[in-house]
């Protein structure tokens, strides 16, 4: 019951302070979506697992050692070699358990890449769709079978080190949350020897600190002082517990290191690469190569760069760096250098600038610049500071990748957040500026699950005109369903039915019609709310005013940018769109006199109070005429027959006429 009440105050707090949050559009971390489902959503449920309680058996320890790989010490893994799918090396870690392998999740993690937990599987599903407090056990990490046999305990000082830390660019774990490292002991019991809670108390071998979790990565020992697990199919587990309707609650970890005659105070000397290098291109993280080519010194960027860091805390580490840019497409080099100037490492970490050149081919059709970063450290050349039979200069390199080829993109790949919408028909538009006039073929979205299915519900992909730096006429827009994308960070492709000719600068965005979030990636690396804006009414607004709300604690989470991808090419344009239609479409849809209709939005009814209305049409966005009335004495039409989306009406007497836009739910 202290539990429970404990919960509700701390939802109502949370509650009413969004009240006092002046625009409906939220870009926040996952635990505040739940915030605002709070009055209706069902009652969260445990999920509870078995675990084992039986001895294991010789045959059954030589089957474990035959069934899966058999892994010799050392134990290492700092991630920074993994599959493309996002999943740990599989001779390592056992198949399964939901975690993904991300280096743009978190800032300040030790080396290339980390294990993301949180409460959606590897591909980005949600455990629980059922309820949206649903609370249990969410990802996994289980090493494979390790031969401990022999080894002495104390004598032998084993130890299994690792850097962790909660929250990152996710969703802050809550008190009740928790990260396990579990032991499996020679009984076949897992035993828990560390954990960490969502905010209070972190437990070691059953002693309990009331110390919070850190706010940054920090290496910790676990020394493996019992017998029971030193056999011959030894292995050690990450479970992590908490929100399971969606990304919430997330934990990272690097950096695993098991082996025998270790010490805490003794760190290996190793340099690694860890920030993901930053874009090529100045403006955007991928283009069209013809708008690039149309401004190519204009779109590159000064310079592209990493972050690097010393794990030794003790010594330094002489370093210098090659940097290396070329097409991976025709394989043309376009920068191959060497910073000569060497320098010893210091304590703590160092940012370095490294100038790109432009591009100066402007003949290929595809390219896929890749910028590669290359320290040249002396890792592991000291045997009393090295790792036995691990190479330590795998994670002295990083590339990153811009493709110009037919889309516009400012996100790197990955989300970190959701953005939604948090009414029906708010409408979501993100800024494009081009280099000369092209036609939009495509939109593509990182649709994510969260909360409920929402997969085969409609919304509605709309493209508007600049008006003096905010989307103004509407110029194109088409319903689709919603369709999640197979892969936890991929993105579904919506074609429209006819091309749409743009030029400058253009907005693209959603409608959300229904009252379920259409939850779309937030890419959290890329800070850009100046391009970004929603209209939940007859206004749009900049997400980048929040920015200069100083009494608004959510202005952080506002930073990012929506997943969302536009895509040019040459496509058919409509066949009715007439002269007479384009000037209908151009038309500023706000009027105040006596023919303006309402209620806007309305669901089928339309009114107007002036006198004179001798003609009433009402047509599709791209200029079809849908219902045509000669007369009407009742200062009314009823267009319940139409499907839901957006109509232009105009309104025609003797002497004028008068369009609106409206919106049909």
């Amino acid at each position: 019951m202290k539990k429970l009440l404990v919960e509700i105050l701390r939802w109502y707090s949370k509650i009413k302070f969004l009240k006092k949050v002046p625009h409906t559009l939220y870009f926040i971390h996952q635990a505040l979506v739940l915030l605002l489902l709070g009055a209706y959503c069902a009652h969260a449920q445990l999920v509870v697992s078995p675990l084992l309680g039986r001895r294991l058996s010789q045959s059954q320890v030589a089957n474990a050692r035959t069934e899966a790989t058999l892994v010799k010490l050392p134990f290492f893994d700092d991630f920074s070699s993994t599959n493309t799918d996002g999943s740990p090396d599989l001779s390592l870690w056992r198949q399964g358990g939901g975690v993904f392998v991300s280096n743009t999740l978190t800032t300040d993690h030790p080396t290339t890449n980390v294990i993301a937990f949180d409460g959606v599987d590897a591909r980005g599903n949600p455990y629980n769709y059922s309820s949206p407090k649903a609370e249990g056990p969410a990802d996994s990490l289980t090493s494979q079978p390790i031969d401990m046999s022999g080894l002495v305990p104390v004598r032998d000082s084993v130890f299994l080190s690792f850097y962790w830390r909660a929250k990152g660019l996710g969703e802050k774990p809550d008190p009740t949350d928790t990260l396990k490292l579990q032991f499996l002991d020679l009984s076949g019991k897992w035993r828990t020897v560390w954990s960490s809670g969502g905010g209070a108390v972190i437990k070691i071998t059953g002693k309990d600190t009331t110390r919070t979790y850190p706010d940054k990565f920090t290496n910790h020992f676990i020394a493996l002082e019992d017998k029971a697990f030193l056999h011959s199919a030894f292995q050690f587990r990450f479970l992590a517990s908490g929100r399971i309707s969606g990304r919430f609650d997330t934990w990272y970890l690097d950096y695993v290191y098991l082996d025998k005659k270790r010490f805490p105070t003794r760190r290996v000397q190793d340099v690694a690469c860890r920030l993901p290098v930053t874009s090529f291109l100045k403006r955007y993280s991928a283009m069209p190569i013809k708008q690039y080519f149309a401004k190519p010194t204009a779109e590159t960027a000064d310079s592209v760069t990493t972050n690097i860091f010393n794990l030794d805390f003790v010594s330094g580490n002489f370093t210098s760096h090659t940097v290396t840019i070329k097409d991976k497409i025709s394989g043309q080099l376009f920068q191959n250098e060497l910073v000569t100037s060497s320098v010893i490492f210091p304590l703590g970490n160092q940012n370095r600038g490294i100038k790109a050149k432009p591009l100066t081919d402007q003949k290929a059709k595809l390219m896929v610049i890749s910028s590669k970063i290359q320290l040249n450290t002396s890792d592991g050349t000291d045997p009393r500071i090295s790792i036995p039979g691990v190479n330590l200069k795998q994670n002295d390199s990083i590339s990153g990748e811009n493709v110009l080829s037919n889309y516009y993109a400012y996100d790197d790949g990955t989300a970190e957040y959701s953005v939604y919408m948090n009414k029906p028909f708010g409408r979501t538009a993100v800024r494009f500026d081009l280099n000369q006039p092209d036609t939009i073929v495509a939109v593509q979205l990182n649709i994510n699950p969260i909360l409920t299915n929402i997969e085969g519900q409609s919304f509605t992909i709309l493209v508007w005109d600049d008006d003096n730096g905010k989307p103004g006429n509407i110029i194109a827009q088409q319903s689709f369903k919603v369709k999640y994308p197979a892969t936890r960070n991929g993105f579904t492709n919506f074609e429209f039915d006819y091309g749409v000719p743009v030029r400058n600068t253009v907005y693209v965005g959603w409608l959300q019609i229904s009252q379920d979030y259409i939850g779309v990636g937030l890419d959290k690396n890329y800070k850009l709310a100046n391009k970004i804006y929603t209209n939940t009414g007859r206004e749009w607004v900049a997400y980048s005013d929040i920015k200069k709300d100083t009494t608004s604690t959510l202005a952080s989470v506002f930073d990012g940018v929506p997943m969302l991808r536009v895509v040019v090419g040459s496509k058919e344009l409509p066949p009715n769109l007439r002269p007479l239609d384009k000037n209908i479409l151009a038309t500023d849809p706000t009027t105040t006199d006596d023919w303006a209709v309402y209620p806007n939005p309305t669901n089928g009814l339309l009114t107007w109070k002036g006198d004179g209305v001798q003609q009433v049409t009402v047509m599709g966005m791209n200029g079809n005429v849908l219902l045509e009335i000669r007369s009407t004495n009742n200062k009314s039409v009823d267009i319940s027959e139409l499907p839901t989306g957006q109509y232009v009406v105009r309104l025609s007497g003797e002497r004028k006429s008068q369009v609106q836009k409206v919106l049909k739910y």
